[in-house]
């Protein structure tokens, strides 16, 4: 092969004065930062925290931190993650007071900061060229600017990379006090700000070993010294985890957990979440280190094929070009945001140029590199744990900075007609390019999740006006349903987020005023999701008021205790019903005791006085048992005796024939019992209201809810699983009304 000097530099691509290029290289950065923060504005995500996201972890940890918490910790929540971010994110709310817009400023300016760091790294090896062209890319890298404006901690962890790494050099090239402080203050807050860095720091150490310890005269010492300060920088944090935890151990908590789930035989690196191999394992095995590593050895040694497969898979989406979500989707992203549509360089890009260059310098200096190191040690400290985007953005500055040099050792081998060389050059890439092409989820790029998330994030913004772009969201979600295979389908996670949606939409209603528009909302939310008490509760106050059906407001209500006994509205709207449309004072008074024993604190409102104004109404007509175990036990024995039903699809033949005030009247009947005898051959009573609502009402979404309680209680029979499967389908084909 042709041979060229690989620090060749054109004049024509030297022209600027290269002590303007930090200069140049941060006014680029900025701006792209500002053009995205400006369009940030419009993502949903921009003032918004999901409650049931890691990121609500951190942002209500640094929120305790700015009120006084030295702790900083998140109240009732686990605080499963190393401690230093949610300190850095708190002294920016302890500063600016908790504004989300100051958080993403500060990681914004990180990310500014961190291109010039590249740019000063890649000095160490390169020409101003390359650094400034490394560091370009790395600007331009559009997953960067996603993750700086959320509350994961990967910009803030590249930062800290790449602090650590030039304090590495700097310190090697003139060993002195102040940098082996420094060198080692960075590399002890970059291992804690989350455990797998702990990876790096035998690499530190022996790129220290061979510039510094082993050379100097005093370099013994100077490793004590090292030592002495890393693990003085480091025990504030092991501190806080004894003292969170109760327990000494590694700063983050969900190591176990993750580690069992990115390395099961069965799991595809594209997909976050847990399998049913996973869930299986999980029942029986202690998510603990020691008891995980030692079945993830053992079914290692028993099956080596495997295990080698679920890694070749690992490493090759890791250098795939798909961008594997999480909670935040880098595609949908770019709905809000044309810069990351448009601007952003593909991972692909980085990661062919970077592999080639990864090889071109090794093969230049003869020997590697403290950028090898680091960029070797990227891919094996998340090898064993999950292929994630926002987890790929800490070799980004690697790659960007061995791209560059891959392609300042094209530009002068064209200059010098070194055509067999770029031949090569060009065909290495292009065979990387068509290998690690974007090979994506099952549900493509954009998954239900992902969609479903942005809906729901719009819902909870409190805008009402903006609930129809949400609505938008769910509909995509659902159209991807439809073109996807049964078990890839998310039917049920999507029912339940368009029964909110309704439900959203008729307490907007309400509001207005609009009391027809709110019965038409809660009818759609209840079909989407029968088991949504409060709906039921509001469309039972809206069956009386504007329907004027009492028995329809009653079955409502009663529906609703059932969901969850422990509301107290729900029972003082059965007593209203009961006491002064139905004169069934017993149950009236019943239902009054049970919210009366449902209100909380010593403030009972004016319960009391009601109960015992209705009891002295009462004792003139009959005797009242005292207390609500009597009265229940009152009850028990008046009510009405149930039917027999076979175990078979239908209803008995007397039935077909009754009113519709005497179907009512059974299935009151019916909720009653479940009320008060919830012991009591529950299974039984869930299949005959199912079959009621099925033959005899013809509610589809109610009877498919009682049946499949029936079916998940024990009542299994081949006729009901035919008919709940071809119930099922239906539902998963007509999730848009």
């Amino acid at each position: 092969m042709e041979t060229i000097s690989y620090t060749v530099v054109s004049k024509e691509m030297a022209t600027l004065n290269k002590k303007y290029y930090p200069f140049i290289l941060l006014a680029i950065a900025l701006l792209v930062r500002s053009i995205y923060f400006y369009q940030f504005q419009s993502n949903p995500y921009f003032a918004h925290v999901p409650k049931l996201w890691d990121q609500a972890i951190y942002h209500k940890a640094a929120q305790a931190f700015a009120n006084g918490d030295i702790l900083a910790v998140a109240p009732g929540i686990i605080n499963y993650f190393a401690p230093l971010y949610q300190y850095f994110l708190g002294i920016i709310y302890w500063a600016f007071g908790v504004n989300l817009t100051a958080a993403w400023i500060a990681q914004l300016l990180l990310g500014a900061v961190s291109t010039l760091l590249v740019y000063f790294i890649g000095l160490r090896y390169f020409e101003p060229g390359v650094s400034f062209l490394a560091s370009l890319l790395f600007t331009f890298y559009g997953v960067n600017w996603l993750y700086e404006t959320t509350l994961f901690r990967a910009s803030f962890i590249t930062f800290l990379e790449l602090m650590s790494c030039i304090y590495l050099i700097r310190f090697a090239e003139r060993p002195g006090f102040l940098r082996m402080v420094l060198s080692s203050l960075f590399l002890a807050l970059l291992t804690q700000s989350r455990t797998n860095y702990l990876l790096i720091v035998p690499f530190a150490l022996f790129y220290l070993w061979k510039k510094v310890f082993l050379l100097k005269p005093a370099g013994k010492k100077m490793l004590a010294g090292y030592l002495f300060i890393f693990v003085l920088a480091s025990a504030p944090s092991l501190a806080w985890v004894h003292a969170v935890h109760g327990s000494w151990g590694l700063y983050d908590r969900t190591g176990p957990e993750n580690l069992l789930l990115a390395n099961m035989v069965d799991h595809d690196p594209r997909i976050y979440g847990h399998g049913e191999g996973y869930n299986e394992i999980a029942r029986t095995l202690p998510l603990e280190t020691v008891p995980v590593l030692r079945y993830l050895l053992k079914t290692g040694w028993e099956h080596p094929l495997e295990f080698l497969k679920i890694y070749l898979r690992k490493i090759y989406y890791y250098f795939n070009n798909y961008e594997v979500p999480n909670a935040y989707n880098f595609y949908l992203s770019q709905d809000f945001s044309s810069l990351l549509k448009w601007v952003s360089i593909p991972f692909v890009f980085l990661s062919s140029l970077g592999g080639i260059g990864f090889v071109l310098l090794r093969k230049e200096k003869r020997s590697w590199t403290l950028l090898h190191a680091y960029f070797i040690a990227n891919v094996l400290m998340y090898l064993p744990a999950l292929i994630l985007s926002r987890y790929r953005i800490s070799i980004i500055p690697f790659l960007a900075l061995f791209s560059a040099y891959c392609l300042w050792v094209a530009y002068p081998a064209m200059r010098q007609k070194r055509f067999f060389f770029l031949a090569m050059l060009f065909s290495c890439f292009l065979l990387l390019n068509f290998i690690a092409k974007t090979n994506p989820h099952l549900e493509g790029k954009i998954r239900q999740m992902d969609y479903i998330n942005m809906g729901s994030t719009i819902f909870n913004n409190d805008i009402p006006e903006d609930n129809h772009k949400g609505y938008e969201y769910l509909k995509k979600a659902s159209d991807l349903s439809r073109t996807l295979k049964p078990e890839l389908r998310a039917t049920s996670l999507l029912r339940e987020v368009f029964s909110q949606y309704y439900a959203r939409e008729s307490i907007k209603f309400r509001e207005q005023g609009s009391l027809q528009k709110e019965l038409i909302a809660l009818k759609k939310s209840l079909v989407y999701d029968y088991a949504q008490p409060v709906s039921h509760y509001q469309y039972g106050i809206l069956s009386l008021n504007v329907e004027k059906n009492t028995r329809k407001a009653l079955l409502e209500s009663l529906q609703a205790i059932v969901l969850d006994p422990n509301i107290q509205e729900m029972h003082e709207l059965s007593a209203l019903i009961y006491k002064d449309l139905m004169n069934k004072p017993l149950w009236a008074l019943y239902h009054l005791e049970k919210a009366l024993n449902l209100t909380e604190g010593e403030d009972k409102g004016t319960l009391p006085k009601e109960i015992k104004s209705f009891r002295a109404t009462l004792e003139d007509q009959q005797v009242l048992p005292g207390n609500l175990q009597e009265i229940e036990s009152v009850l028990r024995n008046q009510m009405q005796p149930l039917l027999n039903f076979p175990f078979k699809i239908g209803l008995p033949y007397t039935i077909y024939a009754w009113t519709p005030k005497q179907t009512e009247e059974y299935l009151v009947a019916l909720y009653q019992h479940l009320i008060l005898l919830p012991e009591t051959n529950v299974p039984m009573l869930y299949y005959q209201l199912g079959m009621i609502y099925l033959e005899k009402i013809h509610n589809a979404h109610t009877a498919f809810h009682y049946l499949r309680e029936a079916w998940d209680s024990g009542v299994q029979f081949a006729d009901l699983e035919t008919v709940l499967n071809r119930m099922d389908k239906k539902r998963q084909s007509q999730l848009i009304d």
